[in-house]
C-alpha cells in the first residue's frame, strides 16, 4: 500500500495540480507557515486558522500546492501534513 507522499509523487492525490513535497519548520502567523523545499526556505498560506498543534510539528513532511496567481504574496498553499499514519 502506498503512503500519502508516494501517491503525491505519482500525482494521484491532486491529479490536476503540481503539488510538491516540503518539510515543515514553523508557524509564523495565523495563516502563514515556514518550511523547506529542496533545502530552500519557503513560506506558505494555510487556510486553517486553528492551532493544529497535533499536526504542525517541526520536520514533518508537508504537501504544498503552488499558487495559481504568480503575483500572490505567498507562493504556496499548505494542502496536507504527513503524520506517518492515517
Amino acid at each position: 500500500m502506498m503512503d500519502m507522499m508516494q501517491r503525491c509523487a505519482q500525482n494521484t492525490i491532486f491529479p490536476d495540480s503540481d503539488c510538491v513535497r516540503a518539510v515543515f519548520q514553523s508557524r509564523e502567523k495565523r495563516f502563514t507557515i515556514r518550511g523547506h523545499l529542496n533545502g530552500t526556505p519557503v513560506s506558505a498560506h494555510t487556510n486553517n486558522s486553528g492551532s493544529m498543534l497535533g499536526l504542525l510539528r517541526p520536520d514533518r513532511e508537508i504537501l504544498l500546492s503552488p499558487a495559481a496567481n504568480p503575483a500572490r504574496k505567498l507562493p504556496y498553499t499548505l494542502e496536507m501534513v504527513h503524520t506517518g499514519r492515517f
